[in-house]
């Protein structure tokens, strides 16, 4: 869909660092609509957010997946959208890290919450960003350690690349 660098990168930043609104039903309508021409939307149980930790959510005051997820089931994602991670471990920031630094910074962040809820379930995993796969990559595995069917990747943009849907 979009590149960081880009013009929807611009907006993606506006909305994560300081606290724009405007830009969330664009990248909602553009995010939903690449996941209905995928045949994505229609193979979704349950859609939810990369988490905060909840010290970066108090400073932040929002989480910006989470701001997207409801936009997007505002504006026709049929799937419920869940809590059903945690952050377990408040990780610095990725911005600067090299891939494999990425990926030891996320190891053993995430949790999920009732592994009940996931159990079965394709899940649509949702962010604003997407550079190494990294963050959604630690989800998405303990996703499917609690029983997801499948994880589907929904990201406004990515860095270094085209394309939201992986």
């Amino acid at each position: 869909m979009g590149t960081y660098h880009g013009p929807l990168g611009e907006l993606v930043r506006r909305v994560k660092y300081k606290g724009v609104r405007y830009p969330v039903p664009l990248m909602a309508e553009l995010l939903l609509a690449r996941l209905r021409e995928s045949g994505a939307a229609g193979e979704i149980d349950v859609a939810t957010a990369v988490p905060l930790h909840w010290w970066r959510y108090y400073r932040r005051g929002f989480n910006q997946a989470a701001v997207l997820g409801r936009e997007l089931r505002r504006r026709g994602l049929e799937a419920p959208l869940e809590r059903l991670l945690a952050r377990v471990r408040d990780t610095p920031p990725q911005v600067g890290l090299s891939r494999t630094e990425r990926q030891e910074n996320v190891r053993g962040a995430f949790r999920v919450m009732r592994a009940e809820a996931v159990k079965g379930r394709r899940v649509l995993l949702l962010d604003d960003v997407m550079t190494t796969g990294a963050t959604a990559g630690a989800c998405a595995r303990e996703l499917i350690k609690a029983g997801a069917a499948r994880v589907t990747v929904g990201v406004v943009v990515v860095a270094g690349g085209e394309g939201n849907l992986k």
